[in-house]
Order: structure tokens, then C-alpha cells, then sequence
């Protein structure tokens, strides 16, 4: 369990991008993307996320998945589960959707 924001996304994005464009892979190979993950790494370990939005041309690295309760775009939620490949994917709810679910389980149960 984490806290997502766009923030904790960028901290996160050179090294997701290096994953996901390795020099040895079939995508990663060239020049261009090589030049992307060497800037993004000298970003340093909090980058703005304006920076790699900028870096990488759109901001799909640092968005903040919308919540899977209610289906809004709010600035940070809390993404659940999906930690194991084997794992259903992970869930991501925003405050709002977790303090109703909260208040619902003590809440007396219903017949």
C-alpha cells in the first residue's frame, strides 16, 4: 500500500523508464530513449514533475490514476494491492472513497 501522487510518480519515473526501455531490449536500444533515461536520472531523486512530463513529452509518467471507487482524477489516492505479477492489479481510491468506506464498516451491519 502507497501513497500515489504526481510527485512520488516522478521520483519514481527514471527508474520505471529504464525498466521499460532497457539498452539491451528491443525498445530501449536507441539513442533517443538512452538520452531519456540518462536526463530523467539526472533529474535527481525528486524531480519536479513538470520536469519529466517535459523530459519524457507527456505527463502519462507522473499522472495520478483516478479511483477506481468513484472514477475522479483527485491529486494523490492510495493505491492498494498489486505488489505481486501474480496479483490481481493494484487498486487506487482516493481519500473521499476511503474515509466513506471507512465510516461504512462501522456502520451496524445491515439485515
Amino acid at each position: 500500500m502507497r501513497k500515489v501522487t504526481r510527485e512520488s510518480n516522478a521520483a519514481r519515473a527514471a527508474e520505471a523508464w529504464a525498466a521499460g526501455y532497457p539498452e539491451d531490449g528491443p525498445w530501449g536500444a536507441d539513442e533517443r530513449k538512452q538520452g531519456i533515461t540518462k536526463i530523467l536520472k539526472d533529474l535527481g531523486d525528486n524531480p519536479d514533475p513538470d520536469d519529466v512530463d517535459r523530459v519524457i513529452g507527456n505527463k502519462s509518467w507522473t499522472s495520478v490514476d483516478e479511483c477506481c471507487e468513484c472514477s475522479c482524477t483527485k491529486s494523490s489516492v492510495l493505491e492498494i494491492g498489486g505488489d505481486d505479477e501474480q496479483e490481481a492489479p493494484p487498486a487506487y481510491i482516493c481519500f473521499d472513497c476511503l474515509l466513506q468506506g471507512v465510516n461504512e464498516m462501522f456502520q451496524p451491519a445491515s439485515k
